[in-house]
């Protein structure tokens, strides 16, 4: 796995993102998947390697939404805590 260093906008991705390395080219760069949380393909773009960096360590991803909307999971600011989690 690798962390997207500069923004995609054509794309809808932002740095920060993490994709899954599906191909290497022998002379350099990498082809990349980027997926939401039903494992759907957003993209699959090739990417040089300045462009991403290693997941290492212990990580926290995050979820957004992939349209610009709040996700889904969200609960509004102004709800009160429930058993659902808000």
């Amino acid at each position: 796995m690798v962390v997207l260093k500069r923004d995609k906008e054509g794309w809808g991705l932002e740095a920060g993102d993490v994709g899954t390395v599906v191909l290497v080219y022998p002379h350099g760069g990498y082809v990349v998947e980027f997926v939401d949380h039903e494992g759907n393909t957003l993209a699959l773009l090739d990417l040089a390697e300045e462009e991403v960096a290693p997941l290492r360590g212990p990580a926290l991803l995050r979820a957004k939404s992939a349209g610009g909307e709040p996700a889904p999971w969200r609960c509004p600011a102004s709800s009160s805590p429930s058993s659902r989690g808000c």
